[in-house]
């Protein structure tokens, strides 16, 4: 992001390429339909080389991406006379935009439980959720074992399922 903000456009074609699946498969998720999902998947980008200039590189890449699609998506649902579907509603719009969580942690109980985990283990939730990185990627950024990674994930999902009431 830091090269495409640069004026670098083949930065910007790999951040289509590494992104746009994940970007597309939620919003395929969350629309009825490939024409509305196809409409906001091109906002989204549009959005994203709009507000390129708002991006803090203190926050993932992958996180702000989200937000970008998420925000597009209900504007879309506005526009289109459709209310949000309430579980898709941020608990708290500015802590969201300064550090969003991942697409799934969307109540209170789950972004505190998140906030309380290790650091690492954050971390690594992080990487697999959002960014969809390999446990060896992960491994390799952490300093662990593909196995060891396995394992703080693995936890700490644990932990977020028992905040958000699931075993």
């Amino acid at each position: 992001m830091r090269a495409y903000l640069g004026g670098d456009e083949r930065a910007f074609e790999a951040l289509y390429r590494r992104h746009s699946p994940n970007v597309y498969g939620y919003l395929r998720r969350k629309l009825p339909d490939r024409a509305s999902a196809d409409e906001v998947f091109q906002s989204v980008f549009l959005k994203l080389h709009q507000t390129r200039r708002n991006y803090d590189p203190a926050y993932p890449f992958a996180q702000w991406l989200f937000v970008v699609a998420r925000t597009t998506l209900f504007d879309h649902f506005r526009k289109a006379g459709r209310q949000v579907p309430v579980a898709d509603l941020p608990f708290d719009e500015e802590r969201v935009s300064q550090n969003p969580p991942p697409p799934a942690l969307t109540g209170e109980k789950e972004w505190e439980a998140l906030n309380r985990l290790p650091p690492e283990q954050r971390q690594a939730i992080e990487m697999r959720v959002i960014d969809e990185r390999s446990y060896e990627e992960i491994a390799d950024k952490l300093n662990r074992t593909p196995l060891g990674v396995r394992q703080l994930v693995s936890r700490g999902l644990r932990k977020l399922r028992l905040a958000r009431g699931k075993s």
